[in-house]
């Protein structure tokens, strides 16, 4: 069995496969050399097994395609299957069938010869001459025959109609011939079988470009496209050279499909560091990168156009420990420094009673409690993040009143908790017996129970038979029970 090239530099060109395995990929180490984008290094191969021939994709980044349509690992070839990789297609043929198509010549005109004649003499010159005047009269009887001739249905195309290739009701495993060699694969989802002219219509597809690490600048066209990942969109059919660039990775040329129909969707493209660069990461990601008081960048980030050396980096992120460590800048490799940040800042919950209070912590307000579900006057916690580790002071004010201050410990990581009062009188309750208890109160329990608060530092349950009657004090006659305890 032999391969043909049928395209491209090599047009022609008949490769026996006479080993058991033949290599196909751009390495030099290759037994079949395709040097151009779009090729892996070692792209496909092709085994024997018995008489038969076996195609193995070798992992490749855009496949390997019989017939227009791409294998999945591997796959039995069978002669006159059309092998596509990347833009080149080489036919899988029989010894044989080469031999044919070497022999096979143009076809030639012969010269009119009378039946039975002699030959002729060495002077031929008038044998020459009759035989130019037959054929010239055969060919104007044939232009003025297929003048005269009447077809069945016009023959003239309209200018709105294309050719359409007719398509034979078969399983489909003679579309492939009807394809050019630079052709791609589109799924049309069932056969054609109109009966109207088609009208011409341009393929367009998209593409989900993304890149490990993420950030490539997408060069299509020599135009720049942004940064991965990225959607290209609108793309005519067929195949697309793209260019990725990012600082510290080497530049990568790759050869992109429209469309996009095969497991490639979700791979991205890994960029490979340069030699001369550090890759510095972190976590969390985005923490600022520097070396002195120069911001170089954010991570992940790759540091590159230093000299050889060493060089101290901090890598900065707000919340966290400073990360300072030394990394090596060298020509002869790519270099890399992870900072995993711990946290430096702490956090507390404030819990206020009664609510809604404004909230202070070393005297700077931090915010306003909320309170919690009906009949029970404790705030839900406000959550205060962003503390530095130590000791600080927390109080809390409500109808013009100042709790006293609470000392709490923030540690890093670490969510603390505190629960600030203010008493202030807000119920008078009468009892059956004639007793008032004024206070502040705390909690309404679901049989009617009360809990109330009659100082800062005593709280009186009052059974709900005990209750006459309950009243909310004013604002007003609170100031006036304050100024009347005053003057007292």
């Amino acid at each position: 069995m032999k391969l043909r090239f049928l395209d491209g530099p090599f047009a022609g060109r008949v490769v026996d496969l006479h080993s058991d395995e033949m290599s196909i990929g751009r390495e030099a180490d290759c037994d079949i050399v395709l040097d151009e984008d779009g090729v892996s290094r070692h792209h496909a191969r092709i085994l024997r097994d018995g008489d038969d021939f076996v195609l193995e994709d070798l992992d490749s980044r855009n496949g390997v395609r019989i017939n227009g349509q791409r294998i999945k690992k591997t796959q039995t070839l069978k002669s006159q299957d059309r092998i596509g990789i990347s833009s080149r297609i080489l036919l899988f043929i029989a010894d044989d069938a080469v031999q044919a198509m070497e022999k096979k010549a143009p076809p030639q005109i012969a010269s009119p010869k009378p039946a039975g004649t002699a030959p002729p003499p060495r002077s031929n010159g008038p044998l020459y001459a009759s035989v130019a005047v037959v054929i010239a009269a055969i060919v104007l009887l044939v232009i003025w025959w297929v003048g005269q001739r009447s077809p069945a249905e016009p023959t003239e195309p309209r200018p709105d109609v294309t050719d359409v290739h007719p398509i034979n009701d078969t399983d489909g495993s003679d579309i492939g011939e009807l394809r050019t060699p630079r052709e791609v694969d589109t799924d049309t989802g069932g056969d054609f079988r109109g009966t109207g002219p088609t009208h011409t219509r341009p393929q367009l597809g998209h593409y989900l470009l993304k890149t490990l690490p993420p950030g490539a600048d997408v060069i299509l066209n020599e135009r720049s496209e942004g940064l991965t990942p990225l959607l290209l969109q609108r793309l005519p059919v067929g195949s697309h050279k793209i260019r990725l660039e990012k600082p510290g990775y080497r530049s990568m040329k790759r050869v992109i499909f429209i469309p996009q129909t095969d497991r490639s969707f979700d791979q991205p493209f890994e960029l490979t560091q340069e030699s001369g660069t550090c890759l510095i990461s972190s976590k969390p990601v985005g923490a600022a990168v520097m070396l002195g008081r120069q911001l170089l960048g954010r991570t992940p980030y790759a540091v590159s156009g230093f000299d050889p050396g060493e060089y101290e980096l901090r890598v900065v992120q707000f919340g966290y420990e400073i990360h300072a460590e030394r990394i090596i800048i060298s020509n002869h490799r790519a270099t890399s420094m992870h900072a995993d940040l711990k946290p430096n800042l702490g956090s507390v919950q404030v819990v206020t009673l009664p609510a809604p209070a404004r909230v202070f912590i070393d005297g700077h307000l931090h915010g306003l409690s909320e309170p919690t579900q009906t009949g029970y006057r404790r705030s839900r916690p406000l959550r205060i993040e962003g503390l530095k580790e130590g000791d600080y002071s927390v109080h809390m004010e409500y109808g013009g009143k100042k709790s006293a201050s609470k000392k709490v410990r923030i540690e890093s990581g670490v969510m603390g908790l505190v629960h600030v009062t203010v008493w202030s009188p807000d119920t008078e309750v009468t009892l059956i017996d004639g007793t008032v208890v004024r206070g502040m109160l705390k909690r309404l329990m679901v049989h009617g129970d009360l809990l109330v608060a009659t100082s800062a530092t005593q709280d009186v349950t009052i059974i709900a038979t005990r209750v006459k009657d309950i009243r909310e004090i004013v604002a007003e006659e609170e100031q006036a029970e304050d100024e009347r305890r005053d003057n007292f």
